[in-house]
């Protein structure tokens, strides 16, 4: 999970929800450095809706700011990613205050958008598509990802909407 990898990575994890609705939520995954809030992931989840009954409970806990795949996991959850697009962008003016300025403007970036689900007794509950822009020190940008024009070629809709609105943070 991300929230291990970053407190792997950088000895915290926080999570800031920057901006929610009943449909979307922005979240700022970040470490403490230096008495600093570093930004390692900026996520973009567009929840499914309705909700499954079965995650009524994690979701409200996720809705009041928890972490989404420790919530999950906590509750008994699986959590299970169909990843559709590993995608190569510029950072904005939002990423590098995010990072303290240690990401700078226009440095490239990692985006992963990917379908994510809970999975418990044999039942998968889809739950959110989520993307996701990386600090480069978490996820280095990888050699083989698309650019934003190509990827939104292939994607379907939703997936589409998850990314527009995650390069529109940056």
């Amino acid at each position: 999970m991300n929230s291990d990898l970053i407190r792997e990575r950088f000895g915290s994890y926080f999570v800031d929800v920057m901006r929610q609705s009943e449909q979307t939520r922005l979240a700022n995954l970040y470490s403490m450095e230096n008495g600093e809030k570093i930004c390692r992931t900026l996520a973009l989840t567009q929840f499914f809706l309705p909700t499954c009954p079965e995650l009524a409970e994690p979701d409200q806990q996720i809705r009041r700011g928890a972490s989404i795949g420790a919530t999950l996991r906590g509750a008994g959850y699986a959590v299970e990613k169909i990843e559709s697009a590993i995608i190569v962008a510029k950072a904005g003016r939002k990423m590098a205050d995010l990072t303290g300025g240690q990401v700078a403007t226009g440095s490239r970036i990692e985006i992963r958008v990917y379908a994510l689900n809970a999975v418990s007794a044999g039942s998968t509950y889809p739950y959110a598509m989520i993307a996701e822009a990386y600090h480069p020190a978490h996820i280095p940008p990888a050699s083989a990802a698309i650019n934003v024009d190509m990827a939104l070629e292939k994607l379907s809709s939703l997936e589409r909407q998850a990314l527009n609105a995650i390069v529109t943070e940056l």
